[in-house]
């Protein structure tokens, strides 16, 4: 599951984060457990190494055309969570620090 985690920057990007299974092998910086969203089925930490930033209307299309299920929407708590989780981790490439800014 991947979550949009900033507002576009100047060219219309924005940071987009996956959620993956806690295997003991990830950045253990945010981690997730049930309660925390209705998709967090087990143990699950946020995989800051592999972030992205695509073009939000990339995003939008992709949804609009549902080639992705968008899921229910994550709460303000979750998503200042991961945000913050995104300031502390070693593993966040440093390009996408810039998307602090535009949390």
């Amino acid at each position: 599951m991947h979550f949009v985690i900033s507002d576009p920057d100047d060219e219309g990007k924005v940071l987009v984060v996956n959620m993956t299974s806690d295997d003991g092998t990830h950045d253990r910086t945010c981690v997730l457990v049930v309660g925390d969203h209705i998709e967090v089925k087990h143990q699950s930490v946020i995989n800051y190494i592999d972030a992205i930033n695509p073009e939000l209307n990339k995003v939008q299309e992709v949804v609009n055309n549902d080639l992705v299920d968008e899921k229910n929407p994550i709460s303000k708590e979750l998503l200042v969570k991961i945000q913050e989780g995104a300031k502390k981790s070693p593993h966040l490439p440093n390009k996408y620090h810039k998307y602090f800014n535009l949390f």
